[in-house]
């Protein structure tokens, strides 16, 4: 998973002639610990959470993503 800087540095070599309306849509897995602005300002315009199956039961793990206050 990059990092937001790493986002930067990949995005910067994207010519600007691929987004000639400049609405891209950049998304990006939200990484535990990383704050949204930071992604936001790196260029991201979707967060994405994973929901995948752990060992946690997975019903606790969503419940618990649901009642997480956003933004991070």
């Amino acid at each position: 998973m990059p990092t937001p800087q790493e986002l930067v540095a990949y995005l910067d070599q994207v010519p600007p002639a691929a987004d000639q309306d400049g609405d891209w849509d950049v998304v990006a897995l939200w990484a535990e610990g990383v704050p949204a602005q930071e992604c936001a300002d790196a260029g991201v315009t979707w967060l994405v959470e994973s929901a995948w199956p752990t060992e946690v039961d997975r019903v606790d793990e969503m419940r618990r993503a649901i009642n997480t206050a956003l933004p991070r």
